[in-house]
């Protein structure tokens, strides 16, 4: 009977190993998984993967019609880090062009000077402490369900924030002198806490069921 229990402890104790080192490996991954990647590389520097992304230093653009960082993947994440994309206010470029990529993430940094938008995003967006100013086109524009708060759009020469898509939220943000509307929102947006003023189109344009506080 002795013969018997030991094979059997022995068994429960590879199977508590395999148990634990699956354990551990499951965990090293999860954090691989949510590890930062740093950005770098000449511009337009190419997001070609969901993840999280960290700007180290200023991204200066001479040359015209180049985007800073362009996000062709959905489920991105970019911390500017409190750096700029500052552009060569002429051509066609954008700061960062995620068009047609849902569940982009950018916060804290600016993006100025581009000749096109500062920033272009798809639906679900979150865009928080952001300031894009003095580009040739939009400041920020998102599409369904964005989120743009705690940010500035500053003399672009488009709309301060453009919301493309209903069911946005738009808090915190002071939109002034641009060359377009202020802020523009579709159907069901909620606009709280925002200056917005002196820019050359309407200060606020919406959809329908629109709530502004």
């Amino acid at each position: 009977m002795r013969s018997s229990s030991r094979p059997k402890t022995a068994l429960i104790r590879s199977a508590l190993m395999v148990v634990a080192i699956t354990g551990i490996c499951l965990t090293i991954l999860s954090s691989a998984a949510n590890a930062q990647v740093a950005l770098s590389g000449p511009a337009p520097i190419k997001i070609k993967r969901p993840g999280n992304y960290f700007v180290k230093k200023n991204i200066n653009l001479t040359k015209t019609n180049v985007s800073g960082i362009e996000v062709l993947a959905s489920n991105v994440s970019i911390n500017l880090n409190g750096s700029s994309i500052l552009g060569p206010a002429r051509g066609s470029g954008i700061g960062i062009d995620a068009h047609g990529q849902a569940n982009l993430i950018v916060v804290n940094g600016s993006v100025v000077g581009m000749g096109g938008a500062g920033i272009i995003a798809g639906d679900n967006a979150q865009i928080a402490q952001v300031h894009a100013n003095s580009n040739g086109g939009s400041g920020i524009q998102c599409g369904n369900g964005c989120s743009v708060s705690g940010s500035s759009a500053h003399a672009n020469g488009g709309v301060g924030v453009s919301v493309q898509g209903d069911s946005a939220v738009v808090s915190a943000v002071d939109a002034d002198s641009n060359g377009g509307d202020g802020v523009d929102c579709g159907n069901n947006c909620n606009i709280t806490n925002s200056t917005i003023n002196q820019n050359a189109g309407v200060g606020i344009g919406v959809g329908s069921n629109a709530s502004i506080t």
